[in-house]
This record gives C-alpha cells, sequence and structure tokens, in this order.
C-alpha cells in the first residue's frame, strides 16, 4: 500500500513540476495516469486519504530538498527515474 501511495505521489509530482524534464505535455499525461493507477491500487491495498497525504508530503519535501541543494533539473530526473524503475 505505501508503495503504491509512493509513487503515485511521486507521479503527480512529476507530472505537476517536471513536465519540461520529461516529456512535455505527452509525459505529464502519462505521469498522470500512472498516478491515478497507484492511487486505486494504494486504496484496494486499504489506503486512506492520510496515508496518501503521509505520501505526498514525503515525496514532496525530499524532492525539494533534492531541487535545493543539487538542482530542480536533477531532482526531476531523480523522480522521474524512481517512478519509472520502480512502477511496473
Amino acid at each position: 500500500m505505501e508503495r503504491h501511495a509512493r509513487l503515485a505521489a511521486g507521479a503527480e509530482i512529476a507530472a505537476r513540476q517536471c513536465a519540461g524534464y520529461a516529456g512535455g505535455y505527452d509525459g505529464a499525461q502519462k505521469m498522470r495516469q500512472d498516478a491515478n493507477r497507484n492511487v486505486t491500487l494504494a486504496r484496494n491495498l486499504g489506503a486512506t486519504d492520510a496515508d496518501l497525504d503521509r505520501a505526498r508530503k514525503a515525496v514532496q519535501t525530499t524532492f525539494d530538498t533534492t531541487a535545493v541543494w543539487i538542482s530542480r533539473q536533477e531532482a526531476c530526473n531523480q523522480l522521474v527515474s524512481f517512478i519509472a524503475w520502480e512502477s511496473n
């Protein structure tokens, strides 16, 4: 459940904040679809709104920290790579 919640959160953040680095409009649409799929999977495994909110906050914090310390582009690269690797 937690894995899917974090994948959903990552795809949401990537779609909103990294579209320019991750395939533009089409990439953002695919990430949004992936986010929706993972939200559904997480909910089917028992995730609540609170669980999804916690995952969003955790992933957003990691993304923001990486963007501050390294760069926004690298934060996007890491986030998109994580989502692509873990989703299947």
